[in-house]
């Protein structure tokens, strides 16, 4: 039916969207993707590029936000993967509900802008004049 046609092609928007951010974040840094097909490898070539890995100084509540955000990132990893039109599995897809749905789409735009924002402000502060 159409929702379930127009379900899968937000799974597969949302992974290209996830793709491209992490992909335009590693070249901000001169730097070329080095595995543009799997979201999970490239958000820890940004992890490693940005500096985004937890540390002893950083307060448990961010270090747990951000163990949540990488837990999407592997389940749109794996819905996107394994469930979608490209991986060729045609009438075995899940059937995914609406509310999945925008579950799956704000998650993966949240997930995009986060990584968008720690770009920016680090690029902003390599930029700003040291006193």
């Amino acid at each position: 039916d159409s929702c379930f046609e127009l379900c899968s092609l937000f799974l597969f928007s949302c992974g290209l969207v996830s793709l491209a951010q992490g992909s335009y974040v590693i070249e901000k840094r001169e730097e070329t993707p080095l595995e543009t097909g799997d979201i999970s490898k490239l958000y820890k070539q940004v992890k490693d590029l940005y500096h985004m890995h937890p540390n002893d100084e950083m307060d448990i509540r961010f270090k747990m936000l951000l163990s949540g955000l990488e837990k999407i990132l592997t389940a749109i990893k794996e819905m996107r993967n394994k469930d979608s039109d490209s991986r060729g599995v045609g009438a075995r897809r899940i059937q995914i509900a609406d509310y999945h749905t925008r579950l799956f789409v704000n998650s993966a735009m949240t997930m995009s802008d986060f990584i968008l924002s720690v770009s920016e402000n680090a690029l902003k502060k390599e930029q700003s004049p040291k006193i």
